[in-house]
């Protein structure tokens, strides 16, 4: 089986799906007061009327797509989430057969510690029965470079406002852009990826467990460097004698989902953390088999609320 994964061709019209998400952490000193949160979120959610033109502009620039075929649906709203209030923009969409799109942009107004933090999703567009239409592995990677570049140019318009909101309400406040968070979580629905995740998710293996086992490390690692582009071997990162642990971390999250045999059946998403020298990378690998294959969408705001008091 192993010689067949060396081949790359074994790849050749796989369906995946794919969800990128760019943040930036803010430090903002003092830091917000809850009070101080509900009024820079409100602020936020109140300018959107006056910038919403601006920001289409922004994203219809950085796709070279024509301004009116972008479709603003939902409304903006603030999400409390304890002391934190999360300004979630409506979605953006542009559709069309060979590069369609969700984007959105969300601002997480934080206290205490945490830094507030402006993130921009960019993703396969979800139609109206909720399901995802997948593309194939070998348009991944130009893919991956279109969301990217979306959201890079929605928070390059974005993050300049965000000083100007704060010290309107906190006149003598510094606030400093500081590390940026890149994150793409990536769907296979290839049974050859089975074996571990099913493992992981229903077996009650652990990570380790896995990547003791050589063929399924060779094959884990195989599609991080195939489908994720990421040239790594993954037993490297829970050997604690190998100096890639001491910046990096490899997890994993659960969810529950309808699998296309029409049962309910816990999937996991395989994450890599690694800390570059001016960005954290987080790379996220899943076996998906469910109805909607919507695992990358669904995994993305549980891995922000995860990590969200790392930063």
């Amino acid at each position: 089986m192993i010689s067949e994964m060396n081949d790359k061709r074994h790849l050749k019209g796989v369906k995946a799906t794919l969800n990128y998400r760019r943040g930036y952490c803010y430090l903002i000193e003092p830091p917000p007061t809850l009070d101080y949160a509900v009024l820079i979120s409100t602020d936020i959610k109140k300018s959107f009327d006056k910038w919403q033109n601006d920001y289409k502009k922004a994203i219809a620039s950085a796709c070279s797509v024509d301004l009116n075929d972008l479709h603003i649906r939902q409304n903006i709203r603030i999400r409390p989430e304890g002391n934190t209030r999360v300004v979630d923009w409506p979605l953006v969409i542009y559709e069309n057969e060979l590069k369609s799109f969700n984007t959105r942009l969300c601002v997480g107004v934080c206290t205490g510690s945490t830094s507030t933090k402006t993130w921009a999703r960019a993703s396969l567009p979800v139609n109206i029965d909720g399901t995802v239409t997948p593309i194939t592995t070998d348009c991944l990677e130009d893919r991956y470079k279109f969301y990217k570049d979306i959201a890079s140019h929605s928070l390059d318009w974005l993050n300049p406002k965000i000083p100007y909101i704060v010290n309107k309400h906190l006149n003598d406040s510094i606030v400093q852009c500081g590390r940026r968070i890149d994150i793409v979580v990536i769907g296979v629905n290839d049974e050859d990826l089975a074996e571990p995740f099913i493992d992981l998710s229903e077996h009650s293996l652990t990570i380790s467990d896995i990547l003791a086992n050589n063929d399924l490390d060779n094959k884990l690692s195989f599609y991080y460097r195939n489908i994720c582009g990421i040239d790594v071997t993954l037993s490297d990162y829970v050997d604690k004698n190998n100096p890639v642990t001491e910046s990096s971390l490899l997890f994993n999250l659960y969810l529950s989902v309808t699998t296309s045999s029409g049962y309910m059946e816990q999937r996991t998403v395989l994450f890599l953390l690694r800390e570059k020298e001016e960005y954290t990378e987080i790379v996220g690998l899943a076996y998906d088999d469910s109805v909607e294959m919507d695992i990358p969408l669904r995994a993305g705001p549980i891995l922000v609320k995860t990590i969200g008091h790392w930063f």
